[in-house]
Formats: structure tokens, C-alpha cells, sequence
């Protein structure tokens, strides 16, 4: 079809030298048709896209989960997701947005989100395996890994009815599973530096349940489960670089962080398995020094080394070295905020020591403010919190005050030879993340809304920070 040139849609050029032949030039941005007389363009109408792939049409919670657009079934074989499927097994984490908020037996299960499931072992068998199943590289994993973090850690509010310790169940059981992968595959003989990376996420993930589901009971959280997870990963972290040593002159930064981490969990076990029994602090850390590497050094190791000399300050029973050591500042970095959750649970007994100490300096019936002792045991500026731990100790307190050496102090406050609670109701989080200043900013407090199915406690800000999610 020809449009004449004087269209406004057409730019036309006369050329003087031409008028005898009377041709015409139009010019466009489109294809050019020419005819004896006249040159003339339209403009071809686009093709339309493509249409979606059939797993698309279904939009999961967020259609980008990573960068490159995740490929179907790349986290989870379809065989499996069916199998589950049959057994009404489909989490609502991983459910279509059209049928997550449905029973169990209603959800269909999104491609882009659905991950394997830790399967235990049979007696006398093996784990069941399903037909066409590829083994998940290192890739995958790290992938997933990035997604139960990044994205249903962080978007669990975006589900009905879901809350922290839900979201921590399902990612841990996940988690299992791709510690199975880890070993059965023989990955720790790969050098590639995201194995370790997600090794790492796992650890910061672990210490962070240690604290924040520290009020919930089974069935609702399994410390001990958590725990176990924690040496599991740490141990491959350990393997790791046993097997692919760096460079001498290299940093040993991840290396050195969970080296860290395996001291600070002695020391918790330490504590904690002295409370209320009289035991010596001074007595059972040898098995420390089997943690430090051969080419140890302060300049080389600083995180294992500022747990060192935590370690060194328990031997003395130097209490208030400690609780000055963890205690928050404002140039806290990642690793001191895990180092506080990792002692969360510690914390009661470590105060609880340095009281009987001071119901021992102080004179007889000597009151001294609250202010003054809530500085020493690092209760500030929670002095009723400080005048209630006293007072459940068995020293008298009134009048802003706490009077010394009237009573001894009590070690299990709940009677009948119960042991004292270790931060049963998350009472440290102002110690464990600080009011104000830097990170501490960042976090949400939570205090006075529990739940006995747990509460969110950080926010996602937080939260990708600490789990070193990009």
C-alpha cells in the first residue's frame, strides 16, 4: 500500500537536477518499497511476546526471586511436589498465591517455590529417591539457600496466619535437607567459595533461633534440634577448610568467625552447666585449646580471640569482664550481635554469679541504689527488671534500693530445686540488641507481644542484614 508523499507521516526531497525524470525521495524509519516514480515507507506492526510458560500463569508472591529468573522445579523435583502433593505435605511457603492460604489439601504448589523436603531414612533402607531426580549442585543450593532467607524469612507476613516459629520450622527441615545433599554428594571437596558463604548463613541463622525462640517450648521449637543443626553446619564449615586450606597470606575471616562460634557454644555449655550446682567456672575448659588451629595468632584470629579472652575472664570467674565485653555499642558489628544471642541463654546465670559476689563485697545490710546495681549487672535502664531479679533472689529491695548481705543470695528462685530460667521470656533483648544508635536502630522490638507461637522480633532490614542477604 502507497501513501503519497505529502503525508504527514512521509518526509519528502525534491532534487532539481531530477524534475525530468519527476522521482520523488521519501525517507522513514521503517522498510522502504520504491516504484518508478515514488519511494515510499510503512511502519510494520511488532510482533506480540511470547506467551508465559505454563508454570507462570500462576504468579508466585514474588514473581523475581533472584536476579535471573529461577527455572522451574530447580529447587524441588516435580516427582517429589507430586508425591507431596498426594500426602498434602505442600507448606503454604511454597504454595501458588492463589492457594497458599488454603488447607494443606487444597494448595498447589508453585515451581518457583517449592524445595526439597528432608526425608529421614527408613530402618534398614535408604531415603526414598524419585525417578528422574538429579543431584542439586552447589549452585542450586546456594540459590536456595538465598531464597529461604531472602524471601520466605523475610515475607512470612505476607501469609495468613503464619508467625516466626512456623517460618523457622520449614526453613530448618529445608535446611536438613540440603546439609544431606552436602554429604552425600560429596561437595565440601569442591573449592568454591559460595559453599562456605551458605555454610555461614546457616550458622548466623541457628544462633539467631537461640535467642529470639528462646520463650517457646516443644513442640513449638526444638532447641536441642537447633543446636545440632548448629555443630552440624559449623562441623562442615570445619571440613571445608580442612580439605581446601587457603592461601597463608589469605584472611581467614569466615574460618576465624566459626571457629568462633565453636568456642562460644563451649562456654554457653559451660555456664549454663554450672548453674545453681556450685560448680567451678575455673574448671572444664581445657577442651578449649583443641578448638584453636596450629597457626593461631590475635592479628590473624580476632573473633576467636576476643571469645578467648571471654574464656579467660570465666576462668578467673571475672563476671563483669564479660557482661562488659558483650555489652552493646555502636560499632557492633554482625558478630557481635551473634555473639550475644549465642550467650542469651547464659546471661541469668552470668548475673546471677556476679550478685552473689556483690551480696559478698558489700557490707552487712548495706543499701546501695538500683541505679547503681543495674550498671554493674548491665540491666540499664531497666531498673524495675533489675529490682525484680534482685528481689527473686532473695535480697530485700524498697525504696530505690537493694539491701546486701541481709540474706544469701538464692540460686533457684523457683523453688523445688527447679534450675533458674535461662531468658525464658526474652528478657534480654535490650542487651542483646541495645536501645538506639547504629543497627540497633534497625530492630524492632517486640517485648510485650508474645505468643506461645513466637513473635517476628526483627525486622526484614534487619533481619537480610544479619543473615548477610543481598
Amino acid at each position: 500500500m502507497h501513501q503519497s508523499g505529502n503525508t504527514p507521516a512521509t518526509t519528502s526531497t525534491s532534487n532539481p537536477s531530477a524534475n525530468t525524470n519527476n522521482t520523488t525521495t521519501t525517507t522513514s524509519t521503517s522498510t522502504t518499497t520504491t516504484s518508478p516514480t515514488t519511494t515510499t515507507t510503512t511502519a510494520l506492526t511488532p510482533m506480540p511476546p511470547p506467551p508465559p510458560p505454563a508454570w507462570l500463569v500462576q504468579q508466585p508472591l514474588n514473581p523475581n526471586p533472584t536476579p535471573q529468573q529461577r527455572e522451574p522445579w530447580s529447587m524441588c523435583s516435580e516427582p517429589e511436589s507430586d508425591d507431596r502433593l498426594y500426602c498434602m505435605e505442600i507448606s503454604a511457603f511454597e504454595s501458588t498465591s492463589s492457594t497458599f492460604h488454603l488447607p494443606p489439601k487444597s494448595r498447589v504448589p508453585d515451581p518457583a517455590r517449592c524445595v526439597k523436603k528432608y526425608r529421614r531414612s527408613a530402618a534398614g533402607g535408604g531415603v526414598k529417591s524419585y525417578r528422574n531426580e538429579k543431584p542439586r549442585g552447589i549452585a542450586q543450593l546456594h540459590d536456595t539457600v538465598t531464597f529461604l532467607f531472602g524471601q520466605v524469612y523475610n515475607e512470612r507476613e505476607r501469609f495468613n496466619n503464619t508467625n516466626l516459629s512456623s517460618a523457622v520450622s520449614f526453613i530448618s527441615d529445608r535446611l536438613r535437607a540440603i546439609q544431606v545433599d552436602i554429604v552425600t554428594n560429596r561437595l565440601l571437596e569442591n573449592k568454591d567459595e559460595r559453599l562456605p558463604a551458605m555454610l555461614g548463613r546457616m550458622c548466623s541463622f541457628y544462633i539467631l533461633n537461640i535467642h529470639l525462640l528462646s520463650q517457646l517450648k516443644p513442640p513449638h521449637f526444638e532447641h536441642r534440634f537447633n543446636m545440632q543443626a548448629l555443630q552440624s553446619s559449623l562441623q562442615m564449615l570445619k571440613a571445608y577448610y580442612e580439605l581446601n586450606p587457603p592461601p597463608s597470606d589469605a584472611p581467614y575471616s569466615l574460618n576465624d568467625e566459626h571457629l568462633a562460634y565453636s568456642a562460644l557454644l563451649h562456654i554457653s555449655s559451660h555456664i549454663n552447666g554450672g548453674q545453681g550446682g556450685g560448680v567451678d567456672f575455673g574448671q572444664g575448659l581445657n577442651p578449649m585449646c583443641t578448638i584453636c588451629p596450629k597457626d593461631y595468632s590475635p592479628a590473624r584470629y580476632p573473633k576467636l580471640s576476643f571469645v578467648l579472652k571471654m574464656a579467660s575472664s570465666l576462668s578467673t570467674c571475672d563476671f563483669t569482664s564479660i557482661l562488659k565485653m558483650i555489652s552493646p555499642k555502636v560499632q557492633d558489628t554482625r558478630f557481635h550481635y551473634l555473639v550475644r544471642c549465642c550467650l542469651a541463654p547464659s546471661i541469668p546465670t552470668v548475673r546471677l554469679e556476679l550478685l552473689k559476689r556483690m551480696n559478698k563485697a558489700w557490707g552487712k545490710g548495706e543499701k546501695v541504689k538500683v541505679e547503681e546495681v543495674a550498671r554493674l549487672l548491665r540491666m540499664t535502664p531497666r531498673f524495675q527488671d533489675c529490682s525484680d531479679f534482685c528481689a527473686s533472689h532473695g535480697l530485700p529491695c524498697g525504696d530505690g534500693s537493694v539491701a546486701f548481705k541481709v540474706n544469701p543470695v538464692e540460686e533457684n528462685p523457683n523453688g523445688g530445686g527447679r534450675p533458674l530460667e535461662t531468658n525464658g521470656t526474652r528478657a534480654e533483648d535490650t542487651l542483646v540488641f541495645g536501645e538506639g544508635g547504629g543497627r540497633n536502630s534497625e530492630y524492632k522490638a517486640t517485648r510485650g507481644e508474645y505468643d506461645k507461637q513466637g513473635v517476628n522480633g526483627l525486622n526484614e532490614t534487619f533481619a537480610r542484614w544479619i543473615l548477610d542477604v543481598q
